[in-house]
């Protein structure tokens, strides 16, 4: 298991935990901090079933997804901010055990996603921590006012 992903799920699940106002937004009025989070179950959900589904020796594809309507049409806003925060970290425990079982041989075979190329499913976990940790500053950006 890579202990700079656990890291990463670790400080993002802290900045959560701490939050004082999961419904606070950012100046620019995007999504609040519940929002970002419910966000992030969308991203963990859709790279697990990606993971899981890979095709050793080929390459499989996965329609793209519109980030705006699966946040509306999940209603984060409304939901429990704190049953949110614990499916994320869950979800995300899985997610490092699933990688941490991918044959290192395995991780060079592609995922393509939308009408985007090919990519290695390393590259693809690279990126999910990345995009966490781009929605991470975005959040303590709103956290500290």
């Amino acid at each position: 298991m890579n202990s700079d992903h656990v890291k990463t799920i670790e400080r993002v699940y802290q900045l959560f935990r701490t939050c004082p106002d999961p419904s606070a937004r950012g100046e620019d009025g995007g999504w609040s901090v519940k929002e970002i989070l419910g966000h992030l179950v969308d991203s963990v959900g859709n790279n697990h079933q990606r993971l899981v589904r890979y095709v050793p020796k080929g390459t499989i594809g996965y329609p793209a997804y519109d980030q705006e309507q699966c946040v509306q049409r999940a209603g984060y806003r409304t939901f429990d901010f704190r049953q949110l925060l614990a499916l994320w970290y869950h979800y995300n425990q899985l997610l490092l055990h699933l990688i941490a079982r991918i044959p290192a041989a395995d991780l060079d075979f592609g995922i393509a996603i939308g009408d985007k190329p090919p990519v290695a499913l390393r590259q693809l976990i690279q990126d999910y921590f990345a995009h966490m940790e781009n929605h991470e500053r975005q959040a303590r950006r709103i956290i500290a006012g």
